[in-house]
């Protein structure tokens, strides 16, 4: 798992787009390590619903962030199969979010236009409250070498996660 997780980082780094056949490569890892190393994650049908709930939630996270362009599908996708293997999906989940967030900061304070980024960040909240219609987070004004700048490649804090919660959960 954790070696395509890191192929995920290259590919999602290099070419911004993580292809659905890795992912599916990663989901029948994950589902033949569940299967056969008997990983603790309660194959009940209780345990199977709950999982199952713990997933509709966190799509349901994801969907409004996917539906204005602040996160790809391929991010979702990976998201979500790699939660499968994880014994508590929804800490996975905010862990993947709390590693991004500082990330977010490192890079922003890195970065030398970040008056520009919340300029933009209050621009676009301004106008959701007096549209009440979300938009997709874009600002068209930048070139495109700095809308890749500004990113946060997910995968990286997918492996990251992964690597916590393996090791501390």
């Amino acid at each position: 798992m954790f070696l395509v997780l890191a192929l995920a980082i290259v590919i999602d780094v290099w070419k911004h787009k993580i292809p659905n056949d890795l992912l599916m490569i990663l989901l029948v890892i994950n589902l033949i390590s569940v299967h056969t190393l008997n990983v603790d994650l309660e194959l009940t049908f209780e345990g199977m619903f709950w999982r199952s709930c713990q997933m509709v939630l966190i799509l349901g996270i994801l969907f409004p962030f996917f539906s204005i362009g602040a996160i790809g599908a391929g991010d979702v996708k990976l998201i979500l199969i790699s939660a499968l293997v994880m014994k508590k999906p929804i800490l996975f989940f905010f862990t993947i979010f709390a590693i991004a967030a500082v990330i977010s900061v490192i890079k922003l304070f890195l970065i030398n236009k970040k008056h520009r980024r919340f300029k933009y960040l209050t621009l676009y909240v301004k106008n959701l409250i007096l549209t009440k219609a979300i938009g997709p987070y874009i600002d068209y004004g930048l070139k495109s070498e700095h809308k890749v700048e500004y990113s946060v490649h997910l995968s990286i804090p997918v492996f990251l996660a992964a690597v916590f919660c393996f090791a501390f959960f």
